[in-house]
């Protein structure tokens, strides 16, 4: 997935593409950690995408907390997006156990 994203030129100029790719393969049930690692540099430098924190955005955020890759301006925007959250997850309490 990671390559298929470097390497395709439509990739480059539709980041609704990459967005739906990343999520087709984490749904599909892909939990690679290179599948997250894509994710975070995709979200960090396109922030319009991060709307809910769903599934993928929590498990992708616990992995990037864990090994301390997430920037300070996408944890700002992890903690906006998690005041809106109304039904109790526990992947969000595990979050947000951890030092934000």
């Amino acid at each position: 997935m990671p390559l298929l994203i470097k390497f395709d030129r439509r990739c480059k100029y539709k980041p609704s593409l990459v967005f739906e790719l990343i999520n087709e393969a984490f749904y599909a049930g892909s939990r690679s950690p290179f599948l997250y690692l894509v994710y975070i540099k995709f979200i960090s430098e396109n922030l319009d995408f991060l709307h809910d924190l769903t599934n993928l955005e929590l498990q992708v955020f616990n992995f990037g907390l864990d090994r301390g890759i997430l920037s300070k301006e996408l944890v700002d925007e992890i903690v906006q997006r998690a005041k809106s959250i109304r039904k109790y997850s526990s992947l969000t309490y595990i979050l947000f156990r951890k030092d934000l």
